[in-house]
């Protein structure tokens, strides 16, 4: 489980994969909107756990990264950075 929690934590910051982890976990992924109940949840976490011992694991940001969403209250600062996400 210890692997589980370690994917968890590194998931905040991003995660990429090798081309033969993803090339062998994408059937599994398609398939489960084949799949219902708890079926579908045990093959989710299989699928998890498999990924959370991928040994070619890459973080895709630096633990100093922070993802500070700041909200204002102010409709002019709201209107601001929605024009800077535009761009």
């Amino acid at each position: 489980m210890s692997f589980m929690r370690k994917f968890s934590e590194r998931s905040s910051r991003g995660i990429s994969f090798s081309k033969d982890a993803n090339n062998l976990i994408k059937p599994r992924l398609m398939s489960l909107t084949q799949t219902n109940g708890i079926c579908s949840i045990m093959e989710l976490v299989s699928i998890l756990h498999d990924f959370s011992v991928s040994r070619k694991m890459k973080t895709l940001s630096t633990l100093s990264f922070i993802n500070n969403h700041t909200r204002y209250d102010s409709r002019r600062i709201k209107k601001a950075f929605e024009y800077m996400k535009r761009t």
